[in-house]
């Protein structure tokens, strides 16, 4: 007798929410950057303009519920990004994207606003010279307000993703009182990742275990008081392993996340060395069908997945696997190799 999952897998035609890297080309160089935008592996192999317009028109015909548009800077493709966007805008599916905001201008904000854009993530990770540092370039934070207040003009929804370091956790509240001046909408912390440039870093910008809870408890205490006051603001705590564990422990559940890097390849998890195919060489509705859904059912991806247990684990080095976006991955192709 088929479960529960089996029947919801045979009935959805497809993922509920995709990430695309539309590139990993980047006009920063991040200190704590997870997949070294700008010269990782990907950047020589990304998908050409055709290759992306009949990925999104295959994802348009299975009717996610959202996609998000990532990188490196997604706006440093910008013409092929409004035409896709608006391709799934026309087919009522919400769209996302991240940016650091140094291309985001008042006509770049209208032209999102006019091909459909849902909703833009601004990475802000500190008040003035803190978001700078970590940026590598002076300048970077009025560009990343301006962003916001762009957008806000314009009426697209955004949320600021902020990233802990060692010199920008007493300046939560600041943080926290920039989105309200901007309408922002959500507001997701995430650790600090030991992988791509975070790991070359780490010693410089990873914050300790005192000001990693005092932060949070200023957080804690700013959240209490948005959910009292009017819920307008979310404030989320991001925890990069926790899907890991969950799903390489309940394969019986359809899988509804799915991410596409920029040269392609289809990933369960953006921060693990491993992919199941590549929609160069075959559609993305093909690898639905071979059983892209039953994703977390795969043992090479079990087994990767469970040596992942806690955030310092990620940079690969502790579980004697290849470094994420500098190393090759571990190439699975469920279609031609048809094990689902």
């Amino acid at each position: 007798m088929e479960n529960s999952a089996e029947n919801h897998y045979k009935i959805i035609r497809g993922p509920y929410q995709l990430t695309v890297d539309i590139t990993n080309k980047c006009n920063l160089r991040c200190l704590h950057c997870y997949n070294f935008s700008g010269e990782n592996i990907c950047v020589d192999e990304e998908m050409t303009d055709e290759e992306l317009t009949r990925l999104i028109k295959d994802v348009a015909d299975m009717n996610p519920l959202n996609l998000c548009f990532c990188g490196g800077e997604p706006l440093l493709r910008k013409d092929i990004l409004l035409k896709l966007i608006k391709i799934l805008a026309d087919k009522n599916i919400q769209i996302s994207f991240v940016t650091n905001g140094l291309l985001l201008t008042e006509e770049v904000a209208k032209e999102l606003k006019g091909a459909g854009l849902s909703r833009a993530q601004v990475s802000v990770d500190g008040i003035g010279e803190s978001h700078d540092r970590l940026r590598g370039r002076k300048g970077c934070f009025e560009k990343a307000v301006q962003a916001l207040k762009n957008l806000n003009d314009v009426h697209i929804q955004t949320g600021v993703a902020f990233t802990p370091t060692s010199w920008n956790t007493d300046e939560i509240d600041q943080i926290v009182d920039l989105c309200l001046e901007f309408n922002v909408s959500e507001l997701r912390i995430q650790a600090t990742m030991p992988i791509g440039r975070g790991e070359e870093n780490t010693k410089s910008i990873l914050p300790t275990e005192l000001q990693y809870r005092k932060m949070i408890k200023r957080l804690n205490a700013r959240r209490n008081e948005q959910i009292l006051k009017d819920g307008k603001l979310r404030i989320e705590w991001g925890d990069p392993v926790d899907h890991f564990i969950r799903l390489a422990n309940y394969v019986d559940e359809c899988c509804a996340f799915v991410s596409i890097k920029a040269d392609g390849s289809i990933a369960p998890s953006i921060y693990l060395p491993l992919t199941l195919g590549n929609v160069k060489k075959h559609s993305l509705k093909e690898y639905w069908e071979h059983g892209l859904g039953r994703m977390w059912r795969v043992e090479t991806l079990k087994e990767v997945s469970n040596k992942v247990r806690c955030i310092k684990e990620m940079n690969m080095d502790e579980i004697e696997m290849p470094k994420t976006f500098k190393e090759k991955d571990i190439q699975i192709d469920i279609v031609e190799q048809n094990i689902l």
